[in-house]
């Protein structure tokens, strides 16, 4: 009797025990989050700090130790990714602004090492790009329209970017889809007010994947004139920061990025070496993390953020650099395509087609009519203007194709429900890029939409059998029982 009485009273207890848990499941996380943190294992105390927090526990005093836990263990990119989130959340409370006065403090650390900068100015569409893996490989697609000298000086300014970052970037001369392709343009473009573009980079990009850099240099000058061996230098010099993924300019004259480097170049016609700004800069781009890149990047520093500051930070820098260029270069078109940009970023959707529109009137080559019939479709996109967004892919793919357009041309035909054109553009793109999450993504998308759920999974399926670390992907469990047993 007393034994079964026993049983009870245990049952009971324990019972106790786990409703008291179950509705004090935060407060009991955090006790023994702060266990951990005093025994010293702050990775253990962070995880139950974080499922206290999960469940709506924001106590201030816990929320400290918290922070102190991450500021006082090794701050990798976990850590930094956990430091963004808590500022980003927003409770404003001592923990907070103690986090967002840690975050300026360790900032201005690493600057200190890097103290001459601009890499405030280096984001494309307000994300960090840049090559995740060495060496960078590059080749030459038709030498034979140049001069070999031409040949020769680009090979010299890639050189010096290798010397002067100590030879943490290389690049290679490889034929095998290269990273960077330089092509030499034997079209010739007006000068206007004694500005024009000698050359230019334009990025080849797919959802948050790089696929490459096209350096094109003017083979001759409006004057119909050879370009010099320092002019070609310069150039080359300037745009190589271009195709390392630095997309800005600077605002200071002495640097290789100042916005109109090419008009002094010609003017001058002095040879141009770098400046310990240019140096920095791109030393200190390479150990940020990238959010559009080519592989994955295991060997950075530093988060966007910690260096960059937030979105809103980031607007206010490149609007003022776009404007910057625009007052400089009011003729030239990439100053009115970078402040575009900027608003389509922010949503200020009618501003940007005014500022596509200025740059459509005095685009002068192909590639850039290109890229502004490209920006107006995204924008009319993004207003669901899908009858002016389909009229602007068109235009842009008339001036040349890119797996940009046909991937916008794909998320058209999704919106407007046009399946099977949908389906077509997604598969050309999933056998030029078998490895992008976002084809897969979508073309599972228009299937589940379609309910044909049996060729979702197989899309699911195909691309997990080909990509096996990708199995457990966050990106997946949206899709539930398609998912299972994959």
């Amino acid at each position: 009797m007393r034994k079964q009485t026993f049983l009870v009273y245990f049952v009971i207890l324990i019972l106790g025990v786990v409703l008291f848990i179950i509705h004090n499941y935060g407060f009991v996380m955090s006790k023994i989050g702060n266990y951990f943190y005093t025994t010293n294992n702050l990775l253990k105390a962070q995880n139950y700090y974080e499922k206290a927090f999960e469940n709506g526990y924001i106590k201030e005093k816990d929320r400290i130790i918290y922070l102190n836990s991450i500021i006082n263990s090794p701050l990798d990119i976990k850590a930094q990714t956990k430091l963004e989130k808590f500022i980003e959340e927003g409770t404003e409370d001592t923990a907070y602004y103690n986090a967002k006065k840690f975050v300026s403090n360790y900032k201005d650390s690493i600057l200190e090492i890097y103290p001459d900068n601009y890499i405030q100015n280096s984001t494309y569409n307000q994300k960090v790009m840049r090559w995740a893996n060495f060496p960078i490989t590059y080749w030459f697609e038709n030498p034979q329209d140049a001069p070999d000298y031409y040949i020769e000086e680009v090979k010299k300014a890639l050189n010096s970017w290798e010397k002067s970052t100590d030879y943490k970037i290389v690049f290679e001369e490889n034929s095998n889809n290269p990273n960077i392709t330089i092509t030499f343009a034997t079209e010739i473009t007006n000068s206007e007010a004694n500005s024009y573009v000698a050359a230019y980079v334009i990025p080849s990009i797919s959802g948050n994947s790089l696929l490459n850099m096209n350096m094109k240099i003017f083979v001759k000058n409006p004057n119909d004139e050879y370009f010099t061996n320092n002019q070609i230098y310069n150039n080359a010099l300037h745009e190589t920061a271009h195709a390392l993924g630095f997309m800005g300019h600077s605002n200071d004259k002495n640097n290789i990025m100042y916005l109109t480097r090419d008009t002094i170049t010609h003017i001058n016609n002095d040879r141009a070496e770098l400046t310990e700004a240019d140096i920095n800069t791109i030393k200190l781009l390479y150990k940020i993390k990238p959010e559009v890149t080519n592989s994955q990047d295991d060997k950075a520093e530093f988060l966007p953020y910690l260096i960059l500051g937030d979105d809103t930070e980031n607007l206010l820098i490149k609007e003022e650099e776009a404007r910057t260029y625009i007052k400089k270069a009011p003729n030239v078109p990439a100053g009115y395509i970078d402040l575009a940009e900027n608003y389509l970023f922010s949503k200020e959707y009618f501003k940007a087609i005014a500022c596509l529109e200025k740059a459509l009137r005095l685009a002068e080559t192909d590639e850039t009519k290109r890229i502004i019939n490209y920006n107006l479709a995204v924008v009319y996109f993004h207003i669901e203007n899908l009858g002016l967004a389909k009229m602007y892919v068109e235009k842009a793919k008339e001036y040349g194709e890119g797996v940009d357009t046909l991937q916008l041309e794909a998320d058209i035909c999704l919106k407007s429900k046009e399946f099977e054109k949908a389906i077509k553009l997604y598969k050309e793109l999933l056998y030029k890029d078998s490895k992008n999450i976002d084809y897969v993504i979508s073309l599972t998308n228009v299937y589940v939409m379609q309910k044909k759920y049996f060729e979702a999974r197989q899309v699911l399926k195909n691309f997990i059998k080909n990509n096996p670390d990708e199995r457990n992907n966050k990106r997946f469990q949206a899709y539930g029982i398609l998912n299972l047993f994959l």
